[in-house]
């Protein structure tokens, strides 16, 4: 199984929205379109369903969008949802959350500096900062070198689509899974006692994180600079099999 070659196969979620113009509620095709196309993404000729890419970004998934009339509310995230998120990797958080008016961000205690917003749909789009709030040394200098090279693909700056995230109940069956048989690599641990969950990070890549303990903090930053998506699996620690709730409006 060629890493790179699923990568961008099977990283694609696909987000079925309100395929009818609701009263008073922005959720057609045009507004989503519209909305990601602000972002610096742009749709790819000839594909259906939908599909939206970073122009100039090979290794970052793309979307797609579904159309369906059995969708008939717009979609609202709770805690006990199979599908969560989007997250885009962002050198600057808060210059890009100015630009679309939500949130600033804030440190999120050893895990990054992030906001969250939300798309026409409904769903929820973290922007994930790829530096900690307090590394402006670093920040700066990627800053610095993004300018230089003119690398920017939208006023957000350069960014990928880090992570698309999901939940799972059970954790060794769930890695073994996403491991031995779609031949993904786990990257990173990352336990967050206060609120009683884990995150597991995941990819297709040959790369090794800098420190061999995959809880450890240093390589958090180095994760959120990767150039290619990851595959993030949150497990709300004593949440049981068959708990979760798939993301599916009727």
């Amino acid at each position: 199984m060629s890493g790179q070659q699923v990568q961008l196969q099977q990283l694609t979620p696909i987000l079925c929205f309100n395929g009818l113009e609701a009263e008073g509620e922005a959720r057609s095709l045009p507004q989503l379109l519209e909305f990601y196309g602000g972002l610096g993404m742009r749709s790819m000729p000839g594909h259906s369903p939908v599909e939206l890419r970073i122009p100039g970004e090979s290794q970052s998934c793309s979307l797609k969008f579904l159309p369906d009339e059995q969708v008939k509310v717009g979609y609202s995230h709770k805690g006990n949802d199979l599908y969560w998120k989007i997250g885009l990797a962002i050198d600057d958080v808060d210059a890009a959350s100015k630009c679309l008016g939500c949130s600033p961000g804030s440190q999120f205690l050893d895990i990054g500096f992030l906001t969250h917003l939300a798309d026409p749909a409904g769903f929820c789009i973290e922007l994930l900062q790829t530096t900690f709030e307090a590394s402006s040394a670093q920040r700066a200098r990627r800053l610095a070198d993004r300018a230089a090279s003119a690398a920017a693909t939208s006023r957000l700056g350069q960014f990928v689509i880090g992570q698309i995230t999901t939940r799972i109940t059970e954790p060794t069956q769930s890695l073994d899974f996403y491991q031995k048989v779609l031949g993904m690599k786990l990257l990173s641990i990352q336990p967050v006692k206060r609120y009683n969950f884990t995150l597991y990070f995941l990819a297709y890549t040959e790369e090794t994180p800098p420190n061999a303990d995959l809880e450890a903090v240093e390589n958090r930053e180095w994760l959120w600079q990767r150039p290619y998506t990851t595959l993030e699996l949150q497990h709300r620690w004593g949440s049981e099999p068959g708990s979760l709730r798939p993301a599916k409006l009727s």
